[in-house]
């Protein structure tokens, strides 16, 4: 690769990396992917083991928000379903988890009063401005709701798998209130052949757009000129020019990253 010619450098190619690259691409502009593992997709990848596939990250698609209505308009195709039936597991045994009304009153785990207060919260849960949430944690939000410990127990392993993540103490109760809407709303789809089917899918357009995408390259360094981002130097010390520079990584590794700016601007 020589001077000037990465265009827009975009470091990570994650499903954020590669979505910005669908849309750059798509406006005929010249991008460059730098994604250092040997594999596209971050958190998205999928991996097969015994003949089965499985994803590394999130699971599902929450259908009804930003997600499907990029791949939409990207033109990625994917297929999938939304489980008929689900479960919870307490002491051995397995009871119908209460997501609809039949699915509530057959269950046996919960008593009367459980039951009423779940349907109280989640009737709270539909009327709440996920905005007006945003500064408190999970945890929190349902410490200061919830009364009955088991409606407690089945709403801490609920909230887990909404938000991905069992650390709900920092986890914003604005994602998980979006997140309970959105499923009241519109279906949870679980990707046939798994999430590597979209990063697939992303890959493959953002390529079909003209973009250039180099796995298993580390970006060590962003440079800097006339307090502008004006290229990225690889681990192997080579220094790629850039007309602009996109961050699509993790907090850690922008931190590591930004520092070497010294207060220039990203594009």
């Amino acid at each position: 690769m020589s001077k000037n010619e990465a265009g827009i450098v975009i470091v990570g190619g994650g499903l954020a990396g590669l979505t910005t690259a669908c849309y750059l691409a798509r406006d005929s502009l010249k991008v460059t992917v730098f994604e250092k593992s040997s594999m596209l997709g971050g958190r998205g990848t999928s991996s097969d083991s015994n003949e089965y596939r499985f994803n590394r990250g999130i699971h599902a698609i929450y259908t009804g928000e930003a997600m499907t209505e990029v791949l939409e308009e990207l033109a990625i195709p994917y297929s999938g379903g939304t489980p008929k039936v689900a479960h919870i597991l307490h002491e051995g045994k397995l009871y119908p988890a209460p997501f609809s009304t039949l699915s509530l009153l057959t269950n046996r785990l919960l008593g009367l009063r459980d039951k009423m207060e779940l349907v109280r919260l989640f009737r709270s849960i539909a009327r709440t401005n996920p905005v007006d949430v945003a500064n408190i944690s999970v945890q929190q939000w349902l410490n200061d709701r919830v009364r009955r410990p088991r409606v407690l127990s089945f709403m801490t392993a609920y909230a887990w798998t909404t938000t991905y993540c069992s650390a709900l103490d920092v986890v914003s109760a604005e994602v998980f209130i979006l997140k309970t809407q959105l499923t009241m709303r519109h279906p949870v789809v679980y990707v046939d052949g798994g999430w590597q089917t979209l990063v697939e899918g992303l890959s493959n357009s953002a390529k079909s757009g003209g973009a250039q995408i180099f796995k298993g390259t580390s970006v060590e360094a962003i440079e800097e000129k006339n307090g502008r981002a004006s290229g990225v130097r690889l681990q192997n010390g080579k220094y790629v020019d850039a007309s602009a520079v996109v961050l699509a990584v993790s907090p850690r590794e922008t931190a590591r990253l930004i520092p070497n700016l010294n207060g220039a601007a990203l594009d």
